[in-house]
């Protein structure tokens, strides 16, 4: 099979709709179903999001959320605290064998009633809802976020509240801070001290909330590096983006700097503008001494290599790594290659001066030529000028 790839260009001026942000839809949708006058607007149109969608809203008792994990850990959380509702929660065979244990232990920990259908610690579930009475729970820090989301999400709907204590170092910390702030959004009420997460009983009775998702900011990388390999004042618009975005992905407007590319918010909407050209590079895992050399020819100016003490020692990157002696007629050949391209301005060499006398030509006639005669290529002759 062979693909012919043709260069492409984008229409400058073009605003552009994204689909929202996966992580706030998931989030969004169970807390609209434990608080339904809630509405949400610009939801995303991902395949997790639909599934969570349709799970939320079937009728079935069992629930087959097929590869969602997302699915698979809020609506555990979310179904232990539904009261009389009992519901079987399948899933591929894949999400089969990934495990849930952690999440089951806490929800258990808090009252739950959740059985394993096959093996300890793996989907499917049958999860029997109740009114939970715990409101303590503990969990290792370094666990999967989406764990800990799950319980945050419920946690303004059980009777007592929840408290959740986090045990070491934290290391999903953005996405928790996107849940509890979505938590603030509605009103529910919220401490984060140490590792310790307190949410407090809501009383949605007063709530009445309309959320837009705010576009995706990963779906938007790759209209970033659209812009950056375009031309100098080529522009697009992305609407539904916010400055102050919960999502990490928004790091983009800082990162694409370095590429050239401007990112202006108006509006809830962001303008991605090249104003610069960007250094390009070239990750370059060959073995060729030569290919820098051909890549920084094509415009690369920064080269990614591998180095090693010895091609021989046992690793991933040893096998295709530059040694000390590859290293260095590399980097040999590329000086040569710069010096041979000079800076581009035509000059007379001080090891020239000496031979510009033999070398350079003037034009003469080779005969006299009478007035009004229409020169033709045998009247001229190239010899060397008088020396002085």
């Amino acid at each position: 099979m062979s693909l012919l790839l043709q260069k492409s260009s984008i229409l400058s001026g073009t605003v552009l709709s994204i689909s929202g942000s996966k992580s706030e839809s998931n989030r969004l949708l169970i807390l609209k179903e434990l608080y339904p006058n809630i509405d949400i607007v610009n939801l995303s149109s991902s395949d997790d999001t639909n599934v969570l969608c349709e799970a939320l809203s079937t009728q079935s008792a069992t629930i087959d959320i097929h590869h969602a994990g997302t699915a698979m850990r809020f609506l555990s959380a979310f179904f232990a605290a539904f009261k009389s509702k009992e519901v079987i929660l399948t899933g591929s065979s894949r999400m089969q064998h990934r495990p849930i244990e952690i999440l089951v232990n806490a929800l258990k920990s808090l009252g739950a009633d959740i059985e394993y259908l096959d093996k300890t610690g793996y989907p499917p579930l049958k999860i029997k809802g109740k009114e939970l009475q715990i409101s303590k729970v503990s969990l290792d820090s370094n666990v999967s976020s989406q764990y800990i989301t799950a319980l945050l999400l419920i946690g303004g709907s059980l009777k007592n509240g929840l408290e959740i204590n986090l045990k070491g170092k934290i290391t999903s910390k953005p996405y928790l801070l996107m849940t509890l702030s979505l938590l603030n959004e509605i009103d529910i009420n919220y401490t984060f001290k140490k590792n310790i997460i307190k949410i407090d009983k809501f009383n949605s009775s007063y709530l009445n909330k309309t959320f837009q998702v705010e576009s995706d900011w990963s779906s938007a990388s790759y209209y970033y590096s659209f812009i950056a390999l375009s031309k100098i004042n080529t522009e697009i618009t992305l609407k539904t983006f916010k400055k102050s975005s919960l999502q990490g992905d928004s790091i983009l407007s800082k990162l694409f700097i370095e590429f050239g590319v401007e990112t202006v918010f108006i509006d809830n909407s962001i303008t991605l503008k090249k104003i610069t050209n960007s250094i390009v590079g070239f990750s370059d895992h060959t073995l060729s001494t030569d290919i820098p050399s051909l890549a920084y020819l094509a415009g690369a100016r920064v080269i990614e290599k591998h180095f090693t003490d010895d091609n021989d020692q046992i690793g991933p990157d040893h096998g295709f790594a530059m040694n000390p002696k590859s290293w260095r007629d590399m980097v040999d050949r590329s000086y040569e290659l710069l010096v041979a391209l000079g800076d581009g301005k035509k000059r007379v060499e001080p090891n020239e001066e000496q031979s510009k006398l033999v070398q350079r030509r003037c034009l003469r006639v080779a005969t006299n030529l009478q007035k009004g005669h229409v020169l033709v290529d045998t009247d001229l002759i190239a010899l060397r000028p008088i020396s002085e």
